[in-house]
């Protein structure tokens, strides 16, 4: 007798087995730059020693692989034929009291800011070594500290290294402020105030010597126009108008027309 061979009922619609996917874990990457922190603090597999040429008496034991990780100026510095390279021992240009904050940043992610002084001591550092980490904490710093009396020398720094985004954050708060500011120090601030705004007009949208001309003319007339406020104030208050507007100063107006006539 022949049996009948059963058939196994199709299914309607076939589940498709699950694809190989890559999976991570969350906590790997910072639980490995925690242990090279360790490593670093108990002196182990470090390969190089950085001190400051202004304090040679404070050594810093660190690793090439997590410093060239972290920047491309110590990247070239290991990997090209500097002097460096060769070097177990090497001097850099930078305070130590910077350096620690810095190679601290570098295995921790984290940052310990005391003052403005110390801000800008690890900025200027952190511009020369290419830790851009290092510079956008710092530049938030001190954007959050800026005040009516350290605007302008924050500018300067700006200016100096070259960071766009503090540059912007001195001017809004230089226009937020423009008043005040005013009051305390008169044509100096106008001044500055439009030095640096033409400084920054000059690096965002300015691609030929016609745009150039047009906002030095902006910033001219800008002047012109906060002058004229201040005479028609001092005219308002003699004509008994109020306000306690007093009339323009000597020194307010030659600094005005020295810029209008570029001397």
């Amino acid at each position: 007798m022949i049996r009948k061979r059963k058939t196994l009922p199709i299914p309607e619609k076939m589940t498709p087995i699950a694809s190989s996917q890559e999976t991570k874990a969350k906590t790997y990457a910072i639980e490995c730059l925690e242990k090279m922190n360790y490593f670093r603090k108990v002196g182990m597999f470090c390969d190089v020693v950085f001190e400051s040429r202004r304090d040679e008496r404070v050594k810093f034991r660190v690793h090439k692989l997590v410093l060239a990780s972290a920047s491309s100026y110590f990247q070239a510095m290991f990997t090209s034929e500097m002097l460096e390279s060769a070097k177990d021992t090497i001097k850099l240009d930078v305070d130590s009291d910077s350096l620690e904050v810095i190679f601290d940043f570098v295995y921790t992610n984290k940052i310990n800011l005391e003052s403005m002084e110390n801000a800008q001591a690890v900025l200027f550092a952190a511009n020369m070594l290419l830790l851009r980490g290092v510079e956008s904490a710092c530049t938030d710093f001190i954007a959050k500290n800026l005040n009516k009396t350290n605007c302008f020398s924050i500018a300067e720094v700006a200016e100096m290294i070259g960071n766009q985004e503090l540059r912007k954050s001195v001017i809004t708060f230089m226009q937020d402020n423009f008043d005040d500011i005013a009051k305390m120090e008169g044509s100096s601030f106008v001044c500055q105030y439009v030095s640096h705004t033409s400084i920054s007009c000059n690096l965002q949208m300015l691609n030929s010597p016609i745009e150039s001309w047009s906002c030095l003319v902006v910033c001219k007339f800008f002047i012109i126009f906060y002058q004229l406020i201040i005479i028609f104030r001092a005219v308002h208050c003699r004509e008994g108008g109020g306000g306690g507007a007093v009339s323009p100063s000597r020194k307010t107006k030659q600094g005005v027309y020295a810029i209008i006539n570029n001397e």
